[in-house]
């Protein structure tokens, strides 16, 4: 007995210094993205990771939680092929429109790594890139919420919107909806709701979008939010 209470205060003692050692990661790439500045970077030249959260609903101050993550790299004005994807660990009920809507079962995320080490992984995976997301405030919130809850770190990223750009793109001003703003530039929208395919759709739509206001004298992220703040 003696030996095995040993055995386990070895592992929580391990346990916890790899959450520590995966909390200052964290926060060290929290506080390098912070420092970049890219406002008088072209917007055809930004190298960003654009991703996409599946989660049980909209509100993370009500329990919804993430339920996967998917995400990939832009560069040059080009989606190149580096991916990430994985579901998160959840063990509650999900809702049957939930799983209808995202083909997601109670079996892919009772299976899956926990929100800790997914959380990790995927910030290994941006580097320092910018973020970019379709109605961003929706993966910013379940962000901010993910990030305190794994590391009591405070998400600092900068997350761009694609919307801030179809805003200026007059023949999208009025359209938030992505399967619109996808058919638009004949973008496929063949996976819906999974949160890779949204992600490819959303990288391809901010490359579009992108050099559509670059040929209209709008050409880097300044532009832009000076634009906006009229």
């Amino acid at each position: 007995m003696t030996q095995l209470i040993r055995q386990l205060s070895g592992i929580i003692q391990n346990n916890g210094e790899a959450d520590a050692a995966a909390a200052a990661f964290i926060k060290e790439a929290e506080k390098a993205a912070k420092e970049r500045s890219d406002l008088n970077t072209p917007l055809t030249e930004l190298s960003c990771t654009v991703f996409d959260l599946e989660t049980t609903g909209f509100y993370p101050y009500k329990q919804d939680r993430i339920l996967s993550i998917g995400a990939v790299k832009v560069s040059d004005g080009e989606v190149v092929d580096q991916t990430f994807y994985s579901c998160v660990y959840y063990d509650k009920p999900i809702s049957p429109e939930i799983q209808t809507l995202t083909g997601l079962t109670e079996q892919d995320v009772i299976n899956a790594p926990a929100e800790a080490d997914v959380l990790t992984d995927f910030f290994r995976f941006i580097g320092n890139d910018i973020l970019v997301a379709h109605h961003a405030a929706h993966e910013k919130g379940f962000m901010q919420d993910a990030m305190w809850r794994s590391f009591r770190a405070t998400f600092q990223r900068r997350l761009l919107d694609t919307v801030f750009l179809t805003r200026l793109y007059e023949p999208l001003k009025q359209t938030v909806n992505l399967e619109d703003c996808c058919k638009h530039f004949n973008i496929s929208t063949d996976g819906r709701h999974n949160a890779l395919s949204d992600a490819r759709m959303t990288g391809e739509l901010w490359i579009q979008t992108s050099e559509a206001l670059s040929k209209s004298g709008i050409h880097t992220l300044k532009d832009v939010y000076r634009l906006l703040a009229r």
